[in-house]
């Protein structure tokens, strides 16, 4: 039975080597920081939507900004409304 059930929680490595991987840390609706980011589809001061590979995260408020980008990580100010995520 131990190596049935062992057989059933195997990933395979190379399957979790191409599924993107991002985090976000939001400690209020004021800022996010957003590990992760391949690209900035969308920005104006009511909506940013990033490219993560795989989904398109969108955040909607009002007197949004990016405070800091690099070339994975951003950092979203204003005040934060919504989080959605789009397949």
């Amino acid at each position: 039975m131990k190596g049935r059930l062992k057989n059933l929680f195997t990933v395979d490595n190379e399957f979790l080597n191409k599924v993107p991987r991002y985090t976000m840390q939001m400690a209020d609706n004021r800022e996010v920081i957003f590990e992760g980011c391949k690209g900035v589809v969308e920005y104006t001061d009511t909506s940013v939507k990033l490219n993560t590979g795989s989904t398109i995260v969108s955040f909607d408020g009002r007197g949004l900004y990016i405070r800091r980008m690099t070339d994975s990580d951003i950092i979203i100010g204003g005040f934060i409304l919504s989080v959605e995520f789009i397949m």
